[in-house]
């Protein structure tokens, strides 16, 4: 009986991931987290296939295809919480890192019980458990760190949800995969684990997965105020924001948050974070502040009378807390040093 409800169970979470991978793989839009969103389906997939009991179908070979398929599901896991929740993730060094180190572990947990490897499977099952708790804790800083700073509201909900469900996941695998028998701890994981993360991914997205995008901003942060075209009625709110933002220079100020901007216009929080990202393009608000922090220190630097200055002073005078920040933001806004630009900047002034 209890290998009947693993098996229904099993089957019917596979036909539904398997679905959410169709369904976003059929839409046209290019996007990095559709893609990591297919994969873990396939992944999540083949971890089902691999764990359910010897007794019950798939045969030999779909088992050993499952093993695979499932070895890069923690870092797969990852990526997609990451992806959704930090506008900087990228696929890089330390992103794939994080996506290798567990599978090459998982990978040799699996050839150690085929019997091609032999010797300290336990050590490297601690450790992969312990990288997973890592994992689950790093995702929820991530989560919870950039919460005050996002202006799109329904990410700010689900920074929440990643911020909680790590933490209950990591604890109920924990406890399954070393206290319950296989079967038990198969059925745990399915009835706790796999229907809450697809009720909450189907609820998430109601079967439109560009939802995972948050591509609500239209202008993403390169417009200008003049070009700008906001309804009426937020148009005063508007207007006093940009005195304090182009007259009064409010962005200057040290530990500037969205609470303190708001009071100063005179609206609430969620207010202004709408009237942000939805009518001025902004995803979150340190792009905002860098966009008028960037072009202040370009002037800055672009000034002889300033030469004589260093990078560090204008860069915190201009409302960075440390350069290397500023240096990011620079080159990410620029497309190049601030050392680079200065001396371009003077040496095209000193040709007049």
């Amino acid at each position: 009986m209890l290998n009947t409800y693993i098996y229904t169970l099993t089957t019917s979470t596979i036909t539904v991931l398997l679905l959410i991978a169709g369904l976003a793989l059929y839409e046209r839009t290019h996007n990095r987290t559709k893609y990591i969103l297919i994969l873990l389906c396939i992944s999540i997939s083949g971890f089902l296939i691999d764990v359910m009991p010897p007794e019950l179908p798939p045969s030999r070979f779909w088992e050993v295809v499952g093993k695979f398929l499932s070895v890069p599901n923690y870092g797969l896991i990852w990526w997609f919480c990451l992806s959704l929740i930090d506008d900087k993730f990228r696929l890089g060094p330390l992103a794939w890192t994080g996506l290798l180190v567990p599978a090459a572990l998982l990978l040799f947990i699996f050839l150690g019980d085929v019997g091609l490897l032999s010797g300290g499977p336990q050590i490297i099952k601690h450790t992969l458990s312990l990288i997973q708790i890592l994992m689950s804790l790093h995702i929820m800083w991530v989560s919870m760190s950039g919460f005050g700073d996002d202006l799109i509201n329904a990410r700010r909900n689900l920074r929440l949800w990643i911020a909680i469900l790590p933490a209950i996941t990591v604890m109920i695998l924990v406890i399954s995969d070393y206290l319950l028998a296989s079967e038990q701890h198969v059925l745990i994981r399915l009835i706790f684990i796999l229907p809450l993360s697809i009720l909450i991914l189907l609820w998430l997205t109601r079967f439109q997965t560009s939802q995972f995008y948050f591509a609500s901003a239209k202008i993403e942060g390169s417009s200008t105020s003049a070009d700008i075209e906001i309804p009426a009625q937020d148009r005063i709110a508007y207007n006093r924001l940009m005195v304090l933002v182009e007259n009064e220079k409010i962005y200057l100020e040290d530990g500037l948050t969205i609470p303190m901007l708001a009071e100063r216009v005179g609206i609430p929080p969620h207010q202004l974070r709408n009237l942000i990202n939805q009518k001025m393009g902004y995803r979150n608000f340190s792009q905002f502040l860098a966009k008028y922090r960037i072009a202040n220190i370009r002037t800055a630097l672009a000034d002889p009378e300033q030469a004589h200055l260093p990078i560090l002073t204008i860069a915190l005078n201009g409302g960075f807390s440390s350069l290397t920040t500023f240096n990011r933001t620079f080159r990410t806004e620029v497309g190049k040093s601030a050392g680079a630009y200065r001396k371009e900047a003077l040496k095209a002034l000193n040709h007049y």
